[in-house]
């Protein structure tokens, strides 16, 4: 079926820069966007991600400042995005609890472009096509149950998340400062591969 859009995104949320097994990344837009969106990691501060973490219904770009409030850097990757025909857009959310965020993005070039009528059919697309390209990557993504604590990184956890300090938590566990702070340096490592966690 041809909805009429120009370019499509089907992406998880990440930094696909670094090894790609498991991550979901098939995309027709620019090459050179491409390129410039992954050199300069701006999966961190896209509008257009920041706004999937607020809905779970599609939306219209154009509508994102109503999701979220727009910083001078997203509105101009939305102004650089724009300028090499990525000027209109709906974005479909995946957020599924235990997985990381995704989104299936269509757009097209101009806004007299933009087929409006068919937005509810992008909606499920989009929602198929995600769940079917995370079933083909099933059993090579890393998913919550594959993240290995130490019960001592579990207890320093546990601790800073009630807000004490390195130092108390030291002191209540009767270890070094330094010993926690590689302790829960390590439990961040390990739960690395969660992005959205990280931003």
């Amino acid at each position: 079926m041809d909805l009429g859009f120009s370019y499509y995104a089907l992406v998880d949320h990440v930094d696909h820069r670094a090894e790609r097994l498991g991550k979901i990344f098939l995309t027709n837009y620019p090459e050179l966007w491409v390129e410039h969106f992954l050199e300069a990691s701006l999966f961190r501060v896209d509008p257009v991600i920041a706004a999937c973490r607020c809905t779970h219904l599609g939306f219209c770009w154009g509508d994102l400042a109503t999701l979220i409030p727009l910083s001078a850097a997203q509105r101009e990757i939305l102004e650089s995005a724009g300028k090499i025909g990525l000027s209109v857009g709906f974005t479909v959310p995946i957020n599924l609890p235990g997985y990381r965020g995704g989104s299936c993005n269509f757009a097209a070039k101009r806004l007299a472009d933009f087929p409006r009528s068919n937005l509810l059919a992008a909606q499920l697309l989009g929602m198929f096509a995600f769940e079917a390209a995370r079933r083909l990557t099933r059993g090579t993504e890393k998913k919550p149950g594959n993240v290995s604590l130490t019960p001592r990184q579990l207890e320093c956890i546990a601790l800073a998340g009630q807000g004490k300090s390195d130092g108390v938590i030291a002191q209540l566990l009767n270890l070094s400062e330094n010993s926690v702070t590689n302790y829960l340096t390590a439990a961040r490592h390990a739960m690395a591969w969660l992005p959205v966690l990280s931003l």
